[in-house]
């Protein structure tokens, strides 16, 4: 299954008015909203993302209109499990609140559950190692700015890239003489052409649209190499539904509270809350070792991120986002020094397999870090780290085992630049 269709919900898409070359763009509302509920009822069955793209320096559309359209038909499309976005030029002046675009690209992203930024390296670039870190920055500086405004905007990059000879890419050959201004070396470009030459043929020059070829050492599969079961946000919401017992999407999860008092989507407890500096007590609940059992809440509130109450918290969902990662951050952070303390390294188990005895039962577990970051919600970074040095295997309070969350989370296309 596709899991992205871009563009085709633009604001292109509509009646033409005029002939070429005089043709006007149309508006996207030239359709109707019954038409257009068509349309995403005949891509629901095999898409899960639509974009729209129309603003930019060019001049396209003015970004009023086009969170118009995604306030129009947002509502339609979840129903529908389409998650709606905006594919852009201008996404980079998110970062920059004294841009003329600033404020509008905030209520955009307010109301978008993904973007999709089109990033380029500068024309003068002198390497293409250069040419990423340029890009690699300016995505990171997008990525924290849109976790400001809402955490739950997923930020992926669109299109990148620039062209070889440092001219319109409309006016840029599609040859392997570009690929080689790249970088400058015929050896590199031999090794391309004869590595993909059953794909391109004899003359080296004419690549077609279509063709997928392979750099060496680059795009080739990996050995052992497992497809993903999804991205950083689909295992959020796998495990938000987990953690709430609501299904994903329902807004109710951040409302949840159980009966030890852990609460929101993802069941946070007052210890946790202490560590990220939401919170304050002198004695929170830590599974009943200090003679306190259960989350009270009794404690008071710091103020960080505007939070001064149990019930500001249970009513916001971007901050309980926020909270997450934060909390993932941390924990990776602590587990990465407990392992350290023993001359050890996360990456001297992630992507290995290992049998651990949990109540007398052989399991047998990939470490993922998606899976670790679960194990360490449920069971703290300790919890993983003694896991990972003696095979410790513990529980929660309702006898949930550790192994459960690091294998039914585990194997999430997850890095630490997604909650860094």
């Amino acid at each position: 299954m596709f899991q992205f269709l871009g563009l085709a919900f633009s604001a292109y898409v509509g009646h033409w008015t005029g002939t070429v070359p005089n043709a006007k763009v149309p508006l996207w509302n030239s359709y109707s909203q019954q038409n257009i509920v068509r349309m995403l009822e005949v891509i629901a069955p095999q898409f899960n993302k639509i974009s729209t793209y129309g603003m930019g320096y060019a001049g396209y559309y003015p970004p009023t209109d086009v969170n118009a359209m995604i306030v129009a038909n947002k509502q339609k499309a979840h129903e529908l499990r389409i998650k709606v976005g905006v594919r852009s030029h201008t996404f980079g002046e998110i970062a920059n609140p004294n841009s003329p675009y600033y404020t509008q690209l905030k209520t955009l992203i307010q109301n978008c559950d993904f973007t999709l930024c089109n990033l380029y390296p500068a024309v003068n670039t002198a390497t293409p190692t250069a040419g990423v870190n340029q890009v690699g920055q300016a995505f990171h500086q997008i990525k924290t700015a849109v976790a400001d405004t809402n955490p739950q905007c997923e930020v992926m990059i669109g299109e990148t890239g620039w062209s070889s000879q440092r001219i319109s890419f409309k006016n840029t050959d599609n040859n392997v003489a570009n690929l080689l201004a790249y970088d400058g070396s015929e050896a590199s470009s031999r090794k391309i052409y004869e590595a993909n030459r059953a794909v391109i043929g004899n003359d080296p020059n004419p690549l077609q649209a279509g063709m997928i070829v392979a750099i060496p050492g680059g795009n080739q599969p990996q050995p052992n190499s497992s497809p993903s079961r999804g991205s950083f946000r689909d295992m959020l919401e796998a495990l938000g539904a987990f953690e709430s017992g609501l299904p994903p999407g329902n807004p109710n999860q951040y409302k949840v509270i159980n009966r030890l008092g852990f609460m929101g989507k993802y069941q946070f407890g007052e210890a946790l809350l202490i560590d990220l500096g939401y919170y304050k007590t002198p004695k929170p609940y830590i599974g009943g070792g200090n003679g306190v059992d259960k989350n009270y809440w009794r404690g008071t509130w710091t103020g960080k991120k505007g939070i001064r109450s149990k019930q500001q918290f249970l009513n916001s969902p971007a901050v309980q986002e926020f909270a997450i990662r934060e909390a993932f951050a941390l924990n990776l952070k602590r587990i990465n020094a407990t392992l350290a303390g023993q001359r050890k390294s996360l990456n001297d188990y992630l992507g290995k397999t290992k049998t651990f005895k949990d109540n007398g039962v052989s399991k047998t577990i990939t470490i993922t870090l998606s899976g670790i970051l679960a194990g360490a919600h449920l069971r703290g970074p300790y919890g993983v780290a003694n896991l990972l040095l003696i095979n410790q295997v513990s529980h929660d309070e309702f006898g949930t085992s550790i192994l459960r969350y690091i294998k039914e989370y585990g194997g999430y296309n997850v890095k630490p630049a997604d909650f860094s």
